[in-house]
């Protein structure tokens, strides 16, 4: 084993945001797969809900039988780091800064539930939040909410682009 693919395996047990549910909301699974907690979603594909029961901190099932989507997925960070178009302590920063601003996100939402996705505690706000969203008031109110939420989501492209 290369130092190189140390460094990803470190980076990927220690960052674990395609785990927390902080990319996606399932991690699909083949039909010969068997873990606890699958779920059935659209055209009859099953998968396990994030964030996964796996996952504490890191994964805990990191070298045993993992789902095929978890031990061949990539994010964009890590193959940056793979084609040297970043180095490793640049991927190491933007992992904390996401752990950091997601930190300060579940702070900044009014009632936010941390056992909760970051992503669903925000549009459970939004959707509370409705009728007052595009009042003057609201704005200001939650500025700082909405420019870290903004803010947010412009990082985690780095990570994994949802419009690809």
């Amino acid at each position: 084993m290369t130092r190189r693919q140390y460094n990803e395996q470190e980076i990927c047990k220690s960052c674990g945001l395609c785990c927390d549910g902080t990319i996606f909301d399932h991690t699909s699974i083949e039909k010969n797969e068997i873990f606890p907690n699958i779920i059935q979603y659209k055209n009859k594909k099953y998968g396990l809900r994030q964030p996964c029961c796996y996952f504490d901190k890191q994964c805990t099932i990191y070298n045993d039988k993992r789902p095929k989507d978890c031990s061949t997925y990539k994010c964009d960070l890590l193959k940056s780091l793979s084609s040297h178009q970043l180095e490793l302590d640049q991927v190491i920063t933007l992992i904390r800064h996401i752990k950091t601003q997601k930190t300060r996100l579940y702070q900044l939402i009014p009632n936010a539930n941390t056992k909760l996705r970051l992503e669903d505690n925000f549009n459970n706000f939004l959707e509370k939040n409705k009728p007052k969203l595009k009042t003057k008031q609201f704005k200001n109110k939650y500025s700082s909410l909405l420019l870290e939420w903004a803010l947010y989501q412009q990082r985690l492209l780095r990570f994994h682009d949802r419009t690809s």
